[in-house]
């Protein structure tokens, strides 16, 4: 079980926000309105499903954080920002994997802001990037890594247009390569690292 963002119980899935809990050691349905119900939740080491290719945890990854993929499984990675941390992994065996689910895990590593990092290249000096969130207060970081063969005529900055970004789960931001005239240079096609934190 997960504590959503407005404090009522949920089924863990695959979204950023949650605050695993622990596991529910009853079945409730509320067809009512939130918080008509009450759910006996236990923290604790539990046993859940592994994920696989890339997202799979192994040996290597005991004692790291691991992170809700839906309310049976968890995954190595954070699915790009898409996924809220489940808990520390102990073991790995026949059962699955077995996480140490705690509130106060998921609570300090909500507190801290999330990461989203990646590289791309524009096109005829443009790129849009899609983030699995973005919000208001998010701070996006762009560096020129390579300018490409493209011309730079005038080149003045990689420009991150406030009235380009959208804002949600997932969200995007465009990126332009502009001139000291602050208009698109649409030769450019160089390739640059993102970054955005909150």
């Amino acid at each position: 079980m997960a504590k959503n963002a407005s404090g009522y119980a949920v089924p863990a899935s695959t979204s950023a926000g949650l605050i695993a809990v622990g596991v529910a050691q009853e079945p409730v349905t509320n067809s009512g309105a939130d918080g008509s119900k009450l759910v006996l939740v236990h923290p604790g080491v539990f046993p859940f499903a592994n994920s696989s290719a890339g997202d799979q945890i192994t040996v290597a990854d005991l004692y790291k954080v691991c992170y809700l993929v839906d309310d049976q499984t968890v995954a190595k990675t954070s699915g790009s920002g898409s996924r809220s941390i489940a808990g520390i992994v102990i073991a790995i065996d026949s059962a699955g994997v077995h996480v140490l689910i705690s509130p106060s895990i998921g609570a300090q590593a909500a507190a801290v802001p999330s990461i989203q990092a990646g590289t791309a290249t524009l096109v005829a000096g443009t790129v849009t990037i899609n983030t699995a969130a973005l919000t208001a207060t998010s701070r996006i970081f762009v560096t020129m890594k390579d300018p490409g063969a493209g011309a730079l005529t005038a080149f003045a900055d990689l420009d991150v247009p406030a009235a380009n970004r959208t804002l949600g789960t997932p969200g995007s931001f465009v990126v332009n390569a502009i001139n000291t005239s602050a208009a698109v240079i649409a030769t450019a096609v160089s390739t640059f690292d993102w970054l955005v934190i909150g």
